[in-house]
């Protein structure tokens, strides 16, 4: 009976030194893909820090301006060049 009972308990032992394998290499494979994670999280946090940079550039008022000036020399909106849908509909109507 002892003997046997050696044999379960090393059965034992064996089966757990197997699963304990196991887990230890799924957790090392786990962590090595939260690093990757991690790292690809802080690359694309640059890269929004830089495309938030540009897009404030490219949007500066004063840029924007002196693009206008430069190209295409628009004019603020005056009240004369507004009105209304009834005024649009009169003048496909007339046609």
């Amino acid at each position: 009976m002892t003997k046997a009972f050696g044999y379960i308990w090393g059965l034992c032992i064996l089966l757990v030194g197997f699963f304990l394998y196991q887990v230890k290499y799924k957790v090392q494979a786990l962590e090595e893909e939260l690093r990757t994670t991690n790292n690809q999280i802080l690359e694309n946090q640059d890269a929004l820090h830089v495309l938030q940079a540009e897009w404030q550039y490219l949007n500066n008022p004063e840029r924007l301006e002196s693009l206008n000036k430069k190209h295409l020399k628009l004019q603020p909106l005056q009240a004369e060049q507004l009105f209304t849908i009834d005024d649009f509909e009169a003048l496909t109507w007339e046609k």
